[in-house]
């Protein structure tokens, strides 16, 4: 095994959404990851340290209000002394609390609707590179149901599991890419 992370990214264009849309989909896509393994069954908030760290970003299962917040708290430009630019959309982010090789992040960028951003909106789960130890996660059988799961969620242009060590897997040498289009 090499040292190659994954990545599960979705992108699509300018589309605006309000938080409470925004929030109907990630809980969609949060239902489906857990389903797909248990690492992706709890998030906890982004911080600085560890202690922060370990604070729980949102219940799980999803709660549609609670999440609308957590929208509504990751509006771009929120701090700017004048209104917000509502075109930027929102941004959220959590961690799963795991150590490696277990550890994932996710990162949502949703209902921008910028038309000078190219693919404005991203949902993007990053993994830590295959191993032995997490040889369970990082599969066929559970990286297919999770790009579905963002890709059923978030309806993008475009969805594709990254790492040259999963396309060699699938494919030998020969094709490269695992797309949800």
């Amino acid at each position: 095994m090499t040292s190659h992370p994954y990545r599960i990214e979705a992108y699509w264009l300018p589309r605006p959404e309000s938080t409470r849309a925004c929030a109907v989909r990630l809980a969609r896509m949060l239902d489906g990851l857990a389903r797909a393994h248990p690492a992706f069954a709890r998030w906890n908030k982004k911080a600085k340290t560890r202690a922060a760290a370990n604070k729980q970003a949102w219940a799980m299962p999803p709660d549609i209000d609670e999440l609308t917040t957590v929208f509504e708290k990751g509006r771009q430009y929120k701090d700017i002394p004048r209104d917000p630019w509502p075109e930027m959309g929102y941004s959220v982010a959590a961690w799963n609390g795991l150590d490696p090789p277990y550890a994932a992040s996710l990162v949502v960028r949703a209902g921008r609707y910028a038309d000078w951003i190219p693919f404005p909106n991203t949902a993007d789960l990053k993994l830590k590179p295959a191993s032995p130890g997490n040889a369970d996660l990082i599969s066929a059988a559970v990286l297919r149901p999770a790009l579905l799961s963002l890709a059923t969620a978030w309806e993008p242009d475009d969805g594709v599991v990254v790492s040259w060590d999963y396309w060699q897997r699938l494919f030998g040498e020969g094709v490269v890419s695992l797309r949800v289009v």
